[in-house]
């Protein structure tokens, strides 16, 4: 395969009927954009304009409307976004299609490295986020707590991701190449969501017991999620100390609202 080459010919073109039927030259076409050339300079020339169009165009809601789209007084490399806004991302990625069209189409397609495919629509991802955020809120996880993800690509990974950041959460990525000195220097987390051993370019990589070894308390309340087409590491401590979570939550409890953020002035 030839290096690619910058300034050299274009292998494809959208056609016009492609480039008519796109978002971007809808959006163009509300705002009486006749070329990418002028779009790319408004966008740097009038950016609050810019910005609140595409806010609008995306259809991001806020719990509290915001005051001004940017402040840049303390510096262009310092600024504040959507001053006096409330919102949670949460409900624009998930809660707001709960029983709309949108609702049944796919919001996640996993295919792991066996061969195995899962899909799960927009509610079935909202039925497992608000359950797993329900058994966080059970044990006592609140608003600006710290949970460790050490997950890798998999459906869990999204619905954990999205459950701490609906209770308000922050989120303490792990990656499978950090050590236990890495993991035990940085912040310790109050809940942590492990997967004990996970497939990954044709090897086994077991993060468990990486973890154990980086903190003396035991890792979380939580049980670790198994890898699928592997069996879990099963240990007879972490067993007994942490329940499955989201499949012991009742299916009652499946919607919970999301933490609203912080007003920002």
């Amino acid at each position: 395969m030839a290096e690619f080459q910058f300034g050299g010919d274009i292998v494809w073109r959208p056609s016009a009927e492609i480039i008519a039927q796109s978002r971007l030259k809808q959006f163009m076409d509300r705002h009486g954009i006749g070329s990418l050339e002028e779009l790319q300079r408004r966008s740097t020339e009038e950016i609050e304009w810019f910005w609140s169009a595409v806010l609008e165009e995306l259809g991001i809601e806020f719990y509290v409307p915001y005051e001004r789209i940017v402040d840049t007084s303390r510096g262009i490399a310092w600024p504040r976004w959507c001053c006096g806004g409330v919102m949670n991302i949460v409900h624009n990625c998930l809660d707001k299609w709960r029983g709309t069209p949108v609702g049944r189409r796919e919001a996640v397609r996993w295919e792991g490295e066996e061969g195995a495919v899962r899909v799960l629509t927009y509610e079935e991802l909202h039925r497992d986020v608000c359950r797993l955020a329900n058994a966080l809120r059970a044990l006592g996880m609140k608003k600006g707590d710290v949970a460790a993800l050490f997950m890798p690509m998999m459906p869990e990974t999204v619905a954990a991701f999205f459950a701490v950041i609906k209770l308000g959460g922050i989120i303490l990525p792990l990656f499978s190449g950090y050590g236990a000195a890495a993991v035990a220097g940085g912040e310790r987390p109050r809940v942590h969501r492990p997967v004990p051993d996970v497939p990954r370019a044709g090897r086994i990589r077991e993060r468990l017991l990486r973890q154990q070894r980086a903190l003396r308390a035991p890792l979380s309340r939580a049980r670790p999620r198994r890898a699928p087409g592997r069996r879990a590491v099963r240990r007879q401590r972490q067993s007994r100390a942490t329940p499955r979570l989201a499949h012991s939550t009742p299916r009652s409890a499946d919607r919970v609202d999301p933490e609203r953020g912080d007003r920002r002035t």
